[in-house]
């Protein structure tokens, strides 16, 4: 997420407080990254994309830790 330019995902505080309520769709807007990019990444990753709606960043913290 970090090289698609979600520089402050690496920082644990802002993770901790942006990850409750920013998702990685508004993180997208916010940052004016296009959301087919970060689908791209991610099943480029072995994840799979199954709704519309996209994780937060609190979820996506939790599965990085794993």
């Amino acid at each position: 997420m970090k090289s698609l330019g979600f520089d402050s995902i690496s920082n644990p505080a802002m993770l901790n407080t942006g990850g409750r309520f920013m998702t990685i769709g508004k993180g997208a807007e916010v940052k004016k990254i296009e959301l087919e990019k970060i689908k791209e990444e991610f099943i480029k990753r072995g994840y799979s994309i199954m709704k519309k709606k996209l994780i937060s960043f609190s979820i996506l913290r939790n599965l990085l830790r794993t």
